[in-house]
């Protein structure tokens, strides 16, 4: 048991490393790749990244619903149905990736007529169709060997494989970059990596899985229909995120043509990374509730909710003030492209605005999903794919990118938080003021204080400082726009940054435990209580 924690532990700290790596290769990656492709080019790039990403839905859901039951069937020790689940995902993936490709070859010819782009020539975006569409038909193919990594518990290894990719992909796209980015490089450095990343997925599944559990598999209807009801029903919060994050592209890309994505993509690009990175490392949730859940602990199961979501309220709440407080000088020393900057920058303050809805209800996903209820999910994403849908056009029509933003803000507001609310709290039979005010008004009350020494860092600190004090004791930096200068900038920012991020996360965390969580805390940081050692030494 232990070590099935230690593993645990391990997986969540590499899931963690391995968004921040693809955090940071996206800011290292993505200046070099707008001056070597231009933005025109560039937003080309952004587009077939959006539209072939759109392929990885095509598993239905089987690869969350494979991951369930196969984990079940271990813990009950049934190696026939854990044999044909394991026979029918590996069946799935094949004709899914069939079907991928089949869809690739009618999207490498339309592609060109929605997208049209003046600069870059017809066969080069089809090339990079194609090359992008294969490689996400490669991860769908290997998706079973992930499937089985985390239903025996190997968080670990399989997070530690993929922060490995991760570092290996930021170095190949940088060095692809500084060498002259081109759209078919590009497509091809990512395609050899996931290759790569695939083959060693395989040999873990292989070394981890219990053998014990392999016999010949059976024709079983029943647990087919199963199995694909399950992914129908979970397929649906997917596919609202992806409308959430991607069809914001496709639409300004359809209505101002692609490099207008130079101003849109970049601030859309970095708040989806920091999500990400909040849901990745949230990923043991599930688990740990299903857990609670199966041994009748309700107790456990609430508080565990209530814990997880002060938590999250407290991430989105440091990430929206931290894009309001430091945003601009962020991306003047990220992008150094004056225009960029100033069209980008209300985007990246409403995005970060949109933390604010997205976090929180990743504990409330967690409960549904650990409690069975994914027709609740399905429910709620395809009300907010189609809402934020309608929005997006009507007001990216009129608008342009900040319409598009304000659209799918509105759609979150409107279907993701007061939808998320209600189911959550139907499931604990407590009113939707009563969870409210005891997941996320703690976390809103220990913000004041943090407002107030972000405010009063800036201006006992003010950004600059550092630059001006250098260049006084004779360090030779360059211009204000030189990439030393920027580099600078943009560590002078983090390290504002980071104090602020300890200020709130020491004070939110604190507040928002509850008292036996903090006795554990303190516990655990000053050693054995003095009652516990005079126990000890009267047994004695």
């Amino acid at each position: 048991m232990a070590s099935r924690g230690r593993r645990a532990l391990l997986g969540m700290l590499f899931s963690l490393a391995g968004s921040l790596c693809q955090l940071l290769g996206a800011l290292v990656t993505t200046p070099m790749i707008i001056k070597g492709l231009g933005r025109e080019a560039y937003g080309v790039w952004n587009l077939v990244q959006d539209v072939v990403g759109y392929g990885s839905l095509a598993d239905l859901g089987l690869g969350t619903s494979t991951v369930m039951h196969l984990a079940q069937f271990e813990g009950e020790k049934n190696a026939q149905a854990y044999s044909n689940t394991l026979h029918l995902a590996k069946k799935a993936v094949l004709w899914q990736g069939a079907l991928v490709c089949l869809a690739l070859l009618v999207l490498v010819l339309v592609f060109p007529w929605f997208f049209p782009a003046e600069q870059v020539a017809n066969e080069i975006v089809r090339w990079t169709v194609l090359i992008c569409g294969l490689r996400v038909a490669l991860s769908l193919v290997g998706m079973t060997n992930k499937a089985i990594l985390k239903a025996v518990g190997r968080y670990d290894w399989l997070n530690f494989q993929e922060t490995l990719g991760s570092i290996l992909m930021t170095v190949t796209l940088v060095i692809v970059a500084a060498q002259g980015a081109s759209l078919i490089a590009l497509g091809l450095s990512q395609l050899l990596v996931m290759a790569f990343s695939q083959l060693g997925f395989l040999r873990s599944a292989a070394k981890f899985q219990d053998r014990s559990l392999l016999t010949p598999p059976q024709d079983d209807p029943e647990l087919r229909r199963k199995l694909t009801s399950y992914g129908q029903s979970t397929i649906w919060s997917k596919v609202a995120g992806r409308v959430n994050f991607a069809s914001g592209s496709l639409i300004l890309g359809f209505l101002q043509g692609p490099a207008s994505l130079a101003y849109y993509a970049p601030a859309v690009s970095l708040t989806a990374r920091f999500s990400t990175t909040m849901v990745t490392a949230l990923g043991f949730l599930a688990p740990v509730m299903a857990r609670a859940s199966g041994a009748g602990d309700q107790a456990s199961l609430r508080r565990v909710f209530l814990l997880a979501s002060r938590f999250t309220a407290c991430l989105a709440l440091l990430l929206a003030w931290g894009f309001f407080l430091y945003g601009r000088e962020f991306l003047q020393a990220w992008l150094d492209d004056g225009e960029i900057v100033a069209r980008c920058y209300p985007l990246l303050v409403l995005l970060g605005l949109g933390l604010l809805v997205g976090l929180p209800c990743i504990p409330g996903n967690s409960l549904l999903l650990a409690l069975g209820d994914v027709e609740l999910l399905r429910r709620r994403g395809v009300s907010e794919a189609i809402t934020c849908s309608l929005l997006q056009v009507v007001m990216g029509w009129w608008l342009g990118p900040l319409g598009i933003v304000i659209g799918t803000l509105l759609s979150m507001f409107a279907i993701r938080g007061l939808m998320q609310l209600s189911l959550v709290g139907s499931r604990f039979h407590e009113s939707v003021s009563t969870l409210a005010a005891q997941s996320y008004l703690r976390p809103l009350v220990c913000l004041l204080p943090v407002v107030a020494a972000g405010v009063l860092l800036k201006t006992v600190c003010p950004l600059g400082q550092l630059r001006d004090r250098l260049i006084a004791w004779g360090f030779d930096l360059g211009e204000p726009a030189s990439r030393t200068s920027r580099l600078l900038a943009v560590g002078e920012i983090s390290l504002h940054g980071l104090l602020l991020a300890a200020i709130m996360g020491i004070c939110c965390l604190w507040f928002c435990l509850d008292a036996g969580a903090r006795q554990l805390v303190l516990n655990r940081w000053a050693g054995p209580s003095k009652k516990a050692r005079r126990k000890n030494e009267s047994d004695t």
